[in-house]
């Protein structure tokens, strides 16, 4: 991820803050996601 940050001359500053942001979406994607099987498993 930060190869793709350094190809897109993204600041240094803001590096940390998207990648943390990028992290929680996909947490946040996997739980929504693992929610909907447990509903139509029960």
């Amino acid at each position: 991820m930060n190869n793709g940050f350094n190809l897109l001359n993204l600041s240094p500053l803001y590096q940390p803050i998207i990648q943390g942001a990028i992290i929680l979406a996909a947490v946040g994607f996997d739980s929504w996601s693992r929610r909907d099987l447990r509903r139509v498993i029960m």
